[in-house]
């Protein structure tokens, strides 16, 4: 099914297991025009992905009960379905970024983000698809957002040390 980009009629599912969160996040969505369905958990939003596998994004909290975010994302590549996924987290954990670029999420934003940087990755996302776990991509400017973001998420979780290789005025993440 081909993904709109018209986001009067673009769906996105919003999963998470905070019901203040799940909620606040899809009026945003929906002031801004697009259709949203929620979700408690990742089991619920995997039924609602085999029901229709038509969403144009997913957004998903990370720890959640029964099914954890990543979980999710992995069911989505393993069966290949095209959705851009967003990994939204209020507390990522280590390795968190790296394993979701495995997957190929299209980004790791903390819940802190201010709402106007998660739109804009809302509507950068809504121009990728996934094909056969590679992302198919309108510009270029999408991979080095995708890839800025990520990188940014896993050197902002990763402790730094200083760098013993040179001559101790720089840091590197500890791995």
């Amino acid at each position: 099914m081909a993904q709109t980009r018209d986001k009067e009629r673009a769906r996105i599912l919003v999963v998470d297991d905070d019901d203040q969160s799940r909620e606040l996040l899809g009026e945003l969505l929906r002031r801004r025009g697009y259709r949203v369905q929620s979700a408690e958990d990742g089991e619920r939003a995997w039924a609602h992905l085999n029901m229709d596998p038509g969403y144009a994004l997913v957004i998903s909290d990370l720890n959640m009960p029964v099914m954890d975010g990543l979980t999710l994302l992995h069911r989505i590549r393993e069966r290949l379905l095209p959705v851009p996924f967003i990994l939204w987290t209020g507390f990522p954990g280590h390795g968190v970024a790296t394993r979701a670029r495995q997957l190929r999420a299209f980004a790791v934003l903390t819940k802190s983000h201010d709402t106007e940087e998660l739109l804009r990755t809302v509507e950068l996302a809504l121009t990728t698809r996934v094909v056969a776990g590679k992302e198919v991509k309108d510009d270029e400017e999408v991979d080095c957002f995708t890839d800025r973001y990520l990188d940014d998420a896993l050197a902002c979780h990763n402790e730094l040390r200083p760098d013993k290789a040179g001559d101790g005025n720089s840091l590197q993440p500890v791995c």
